[in-house]
């Protein structure tokens, strides 16, 4: 006979042997005795029923149905199992259980160090993340590129500003740092080299708009780990200036248009280097037969001072020439 324990310490970890110990109990004279296994620990699922069934457990001390489920890659996955459900524990004022199949109360994708599911035990039927990626959760999990479906699929919810915070890829080629720097950290070369790649990836910064600056603070934050706790001063700091070049004698420019005239070959140069779908990404132009130079220009010369303009053309004319 299962004798019924006082369950009010038994949560998280306590709970699955306390689960497994049920279950063992309960299975004598079964098809199931002795083919019940606890792994616990970071593996997936905790408990495992003659290799075929698994349950998961999940504790929580808040008065809802929901937590933070395990990651969408599911690398410990025990590699027989096939069917798993979901029990959960709520601990709150009142103790009570619900389980269900795991694949039926996977609410969201939400990101902690990885992509994981947010658990939602009250999600009706047919709803939730998977329905909206239009894929079942074992096809899901088998994909090569489930990070990809996702990734797209929440890129076409963003709204004008937004950007994903999380990483763009899991194979480290445009992942960000994991930590975080401060501008007034990095060397003066790293910031001409930001600074640069920011007049080329973000030329609204020289516009009059009040959120000419939000592209470029996230691109810092969100792809080089960069907190700059005033972008507007990297490119404005210090008044006015004057630039000879040529024919030209400019006096009391400001020090931003001044900043893409003196490093006006650096520019070009790391300009060419760039290629037409990162262009494409941040313009919102397809430089692919034409001029990047040019299509460059034609988005930075609205918002210069007019004898800026004219310079910048002279010094863009002799580059094509």
């Amino acid at each position: 006979m299962v004798t019924k324990p006082d369950l009010s310490d038994y949560q998280g970890t306590k709970l699955e042997s306390l689960v497994y110990d049920v279950l063992a109990e309960i299975s004598i004279g079964t098809l199931f005795e002795d083919k019940i296994e606890l792994l616990g620990g970071l593996k997936f699922p905790d408990i495992v029923i003659d290799g075929f069934f698994g349950l998961e457990i999940k504790t929580s001390q808040k008065s809802n149905w929901t937590t933070v489920g395990n990651s969408i890659f599911e690398g410990t996955r025990h590699p027989e199992v096939v069917e798993i459900y979901l029990l959960f524990g709520q601990f709150s004022s009142e103790i009570d259980f619900k389980i269900r199949r795991y694949q039926d109360c996977l609410s969201e994708i939400v990101v902690t160090h990885s992509p994981r599911y947010l658990i939602d035990m009250n999600l009706e039927l047919n709803q939730g993340v998977l329905s909206e990626l239009n894929v079942d959760y074992n096809s899901f999990r088998s994909k090569q590129n489930s990070f990809d479906l996702v990734k797209n699929h929440y890129e076409s919810k963003l709204g004008p500003g937004e950007k994903l915070w999380w990483v763009n890829s899991v194979d480290g080629e445009n992942a960000s740092k994991p930590i975080i720097s401060s501008w007034y950290d990095l060397t003066p070369n790293e910031k001409t080299d930001l600074k640069i790649t920011g007049i080329i990836l973000f030329p609204e910064i020289f516009s009059h708009a009040s959120t000419k600056y939000s592209n470029l603070i996230l691109w810092l934050l969100l792809e080089k780990s960069i907190i700059c706790p005033n972008v507007r001063d990297i490119y404005s700091a210090g008044g006015k200036m004057s630039f000879k070049h040529d024919n030209f004698h400019l006096e009391s420019i400001p020090r931003k248009e001044y900043y893409i005239l003196n490093n006006f070959k650096k520019i070009v140069t790391v300009l060419k280097s760039y290629d037409n779908l990162l262009l494409n990404q941040h313009w919102g132009v397809n430089p692919k037969g034409k001029s990047k130079i040019d299509i460059w220009y034609g988005m930075i010369r609205l918002h210069l001072s007019p004898d800026v303009d004219k310079a910048l053309y002279a010094m863009l004319s002799n580059t094509n020439n």
